[in-house]
């Protein structure tokens, strides 16, 4: 056993109230050290979930919101760890991704961008670049598989390698 481990040590749990509420939660956090560490959730009045962040040793990781069983839901932004730049954001419904999500390289420039179907599974036209701008990759997805056209590029622009899939099976 790894003695003081970071996962061993304790974490403070704040809590804050809306004044005069009799007692109705209006933020609940973790901390470890006196940085914010795990799920932050912020509740309206009512009780709900009304937004909520996670972070790793006070830096913020992840932003959106969460259902009342910890699920993500909704439209969430995902950055990049320690330097906090955006990587990631798009949709989640009942904690997988789905519909349309963009990744970046950390100096903000578009990796990639796609659709994701139930599940989390690829969907659609998922588009790959490199980090000049080209493309660098083009494949439709169903259901999670290769299904139709793959063009890949290089870094100038000119088609290097071109396929045709059906159900994740190159054809020819």
């Amino acid at each position: 056993m790894v003695e003081n481990a970071e996962e061993l040590t304790n974490l403070d749990i704040k809590q804050q109230y809306y004044p005069g509420s009799d007692g109705k939660v209006s933020f609940r956090g973790s901390y470890r050290k006196g940085l914010a560490q795990g799920t932050h959730l912020w509740y309206d009045k009512n009780g709900q979930i009304d937004s909520s962040k996670i972070y790793t040793k006070g830096k913020l990781v992840a932003q959106g919101k969460m259902d009342a069983q910890g699920l993500r839901q909704g439209f969430w932004k995902e950055f990049y760890y320690p330097d906090g730049e955006l990587k990631a954001e798009g949709e989640y419904k009942n904690g997988y991704r789905f519909k349309v999500w963009k990744f970046y390289y950390e100096d903000g420039k578009l990796q990639e961008s796609g659709s994701y179907g139930q599940k989390e599974k690829l969907e659609g036209k998922w588009k790959w670049f490199y980090e000049n701008g080209q493309i660098l990759l083009v494949e439709d997805y169903k259901n999670g598989k290769e299904d139709g056209i793959s063009i890949e590029y290089n870094d100038t622009g000119k088609v290097v390698a071109q396929g045709e899939y059906v159900n994740g099976l190159e054809e020819g």
